[in-house]
């Protein structure tokens, strides 16, 4: 942005924080998914895109 007026500053810092507050939401509830799939399943641990995916005792869930 270059030189954005308050009014514009401030809309868009809601715009963000709304999205944030969504993502949140979405990815706690995808995160409970995986949790039930890792406990139906049995599984340990897998790779997505690269990316190891571990399942720990408490059901936690650790992307590296």
């Amino acid at each position: 942005m270059e030189n954005p007026t308050i009014e514009q500053l401030v809309r868009r810092y809601v715009e963000i924080k709304d999205l944030m507050k969504e993502l949140r939401a979405e990815k706690k509830e995808i995160e409970e998914v995986l949790r039930e799939y890792a406990k139906r399943t049995g599984i340990k641990e897998f790779e997505v895109e690269g990316k190891k995916v571990f399942f720990e005792e408490k059901l936690s869930l650790k992307v590296k």
